[in-house]
């Protein structure tokens, strides 16, 4: 069963990136073109989610969280200002000792459709 990534110390400045996918067909030097989406599932959302300060404790649940998926396997996470959950996961993170008892940490979530659950 897929996990919640839940913590309550997201510092609220979290940057949502989308870039469709698309297939763009140019027919002349005029700037004529054609676009159209690539797949189903076109427009998926990348978030970059800075957390300012957080204990060592609560840091170190959140690491070993994204360890244990490791890249590959996703979690539910809800955005800011959204109601549903989806589908994420956390290829790359960054942690920085800022003092004796708190880190900064600095998340990257990309949205998924997986066939699986």
């Amino acid at each position: 069963m897929a996990q919640t990534f839940n913590v309550g110390e997201i510092s609220y400045a979290p940057t949502q990136t989308r870039e469709p996918r698309i297939t763009e067909v140019k027919f002349d030097d005029n700037g004529y073109s054609l676009r159209m989406r690539r797949g189903l599932n076109a427009d998926l959302q990348t978030w970059e989610i800075p957390i300012n300060v957080i204990t060592i404790a609560n840091a170190n649940i959140v690491e070993g969280f994204l360890t244990a998926h490791g890249g590959v396997e996703w979690f539910w996470w809800t955005p800011p200002r959204h109601t549903t959950p989806r589908k994420f996961i956390c290829k790359r993170w960054t942690r920085e000792a800022i003092s004796r008892t708190h880190d900064r940490m600095s998340l990257s979530f990309q949205e998924v459709v997986d066939i699986s659950g």
